[in-house]
């Protein structure tokens, strides 16, 4: 787990970019051209280098660049791709599935073996197909489509179009050249970096010296075999800091903690879970509420505004990025086993994973994952679990950490009224003194949320000493509970604090192995 935020600045101002030469184009006078285009506008060249035909195919390198298509083209196979059902058989008057039980469905890659066509077959067949207008589309940079070739059964096939954008970067004798450069973004924005120094992506449209327009110009003289258009514009360029950052893991296998653009991300507090993910342009929650591409959402941004704009994506995806019950949860909760106590039909043994390292630091790098671009100033954890969980949760967030701990066992400190939990009444949650200032924003954490009560005081005693709770974090919550806790956190004036919790009871399956002579000690049960 990388290091996360420590409300320090982030240490980078400087653009970097990825930028290549395509297939087309790749001739020592073009190469000649683009770098010294790039080096009179100021730009450094840190590193430059071919990459071939085969390297690429092998790698699925232009896969990656092209992810939103190519996962469904060469990728995913159709079993692994999420089919609006209903659109797909009201298109192809067949049910998606039985056209899988029938396994009449490819990715454009099978389908041209299947079909024994070459990428440029493919695409005329598609052409057909859209033309016949046998072609649906599921969303942006998705379709899918029925290819009836004479002699072969019909199958259907999704975006059958990307073999022939595909084939261009892996035809024998195809290559790249490609530069990885950066720049003082005080000098030159990256959104004339991209409009100026390259030009738009029409090269007709683009000024006279920029790189794409004196392509577009000199083709003849540059040893180009055709004039350059829309697809083929001689050159491409990373639309963002981010961008130029996936395209290097992708290309040049850097990896984030070694980029300097990824490792100023992760010590802004955006963990590399989320990053990775990022990296094929997913579609993510904006902060107006609406849902977009990532990649557009941070296009002509410079470094610094980047850097700002992921953090704030961040905050408003990590639901996304461990949620209740997912992946992460259920082997967690393998190891938390239940025990009859007297009175609690299973009683969850959350400490148990204090004796596997591996689990307790798993744990830990979600809690910092989740909360590495939370605005906090401290973190609470509560009597009694909460002291065992917080701290080192708190030392890799770099915040100060406090303990909330029951009335009679702590000297200086202001407490709470009496609370209620599932177990009886308690006298109080008592703060240290000092611990929260006025405005203070504040994460509490407990090993488990039942009824409430517990972090009620929790929430009382910070507002007490003038600060705000914004959020409450467990590792399990009885979800039983949850509509009488949100009535009683209503009836308390705090139902606008949330609570997460990584696992709840549905997935707590494992019950403890107990020796014959086990008794409850029962001492609150």
């Amino acid at each position: 787990m990388a290091a996360a935020a420590t409300g320090a600045e982030p240490l980078t101002a400087v653009n970097c970019a990825f930028v290549f030469v395509k297939p087309h184009a790749v001739t020592e006078a073009t190469k000649d051209l683009v770098r010294e285009g790039l080096t009179r506008r100021g730009l450094r060249i840190l590193n430059e280098g071919s990459l071939d035909a085969a390297e690429i195919d092998s790698k699925k390198l232009i896969d990656q660049h092209y992810y939103a298509i190519a996962s469904k083209a060469t990728i995913l196979k159709p079993a692994q791709l999420n089919v609006p059902a209903d659109k797909f058989e009201a298109q192809f008057g067949l049910s998606w599935a039985n056209a899988l039980a029938q396994g009449s469905v490819f990715n454009a890659m099978d389908a041209c073996a299947v079909l024994g066509l070459d990428a440029d077959a493919l695409d005329a067949e598609w052409a057909k197909a859209k033309k016949a207008k046998k072609l649906v589309k599921f969303g942006g940079g998705f379709y899918c489509g029925l290819i009836e070739v004479e002699g072969k059964a019909p199958i259907y096939v999704f975006n059958g179009f990307f073999m022939s954008m595909r084939s261009k970067f892996t035809a024998p004798g195809a290559s790249i050249y490609y530069y990885v450069v950066d720049w003082d973004s005080a000098a030159l924005s990256w959104a004339d970096f991209r409009g100026q120094l390259l030009g738009p992506t029409d090269p007709s449209e683009a000024p006279a010296d920029s790189l794409r327009g004196q392509i577009a110009s000199r083709w003849q003289e540059l040893g180009l075999a055709a004039a350059p258009n829309v697809g083929d514009n001689g050159v491409h360029a990373s639309a963002s800091p981010f961008e130029g950052l996936a395209e290097r893991l992708n290309w040049c296998g850097a990896t984030l903690e070694t980029d300097p653009f990824g490792a100023a991300l992760l010590q802004s507090g955006v963990c590399a879970e989320m990053l990775q993910q990022w990296t094929v342009d997913p579609q993510v929650n904006y902060v107006d509420g609406s849902r977009g591409s990532l990649f557009d959402a941070l296009e002509d941004t410079d470094a610094l505004d980047c850097i700002s704009k992921c953090r704030t994506l961040a905050r408003a995806n990590v639901d996304f990025l461990y949620e209740q019950d997912g992946t992460a949860a259920r082997e967690i909760a393998k190891v938390i086993p239940y025990f009859p106590f007297k009175g609690i039909p299973k009683f969850y043994d959350i400490g148990g994973f204090l004796s596997m390292p591996e689990v307790f630091q798993q744990i830990v790098d979600i809690f910092v994952a989740r909360y590495g671009t939370l605005e906090v100033d401290s973190i609470g954890g509560l009597d009694a679990r909460g002291f065992i969980l917080g701290p080192p949760i708190a030392l890799a967030l770099k915040k100060p950490f406090f303990m909330l701990r029951k009335k009679g066992k702590m000297p200086n400190a202001r407490f709470s009224q009496p609370y209620e939990t599932e177990y009886g009444t308690r006298e109080g949650l008592g703060i240290p003194r000092g611990a929260v200032k006025e405005g203070d924003r504040v994460l509490l954490i407990d090993d488990l949320v039942a009824t409430g009560g517990t972090l009620s005081a929790g929430i009382e005693c910070v507002k007490m000493c003038g600060g705000t709770v914004v959020e409450c974090a467990c590792i399990v919550e009885l979800k039983f509970f949850r509509e009488s806790r949100q009535k009683f956190y209503e009836s308390c004036g705090i139902a606008d604090v949330p609570i997460w919790a990584l696992i709840s009871e549905e997935i707590l399956e494992t019950e403890a192995e107990l020796p014959a002579d086990y008794q409850d000690d029962g001492e609150e049960h």
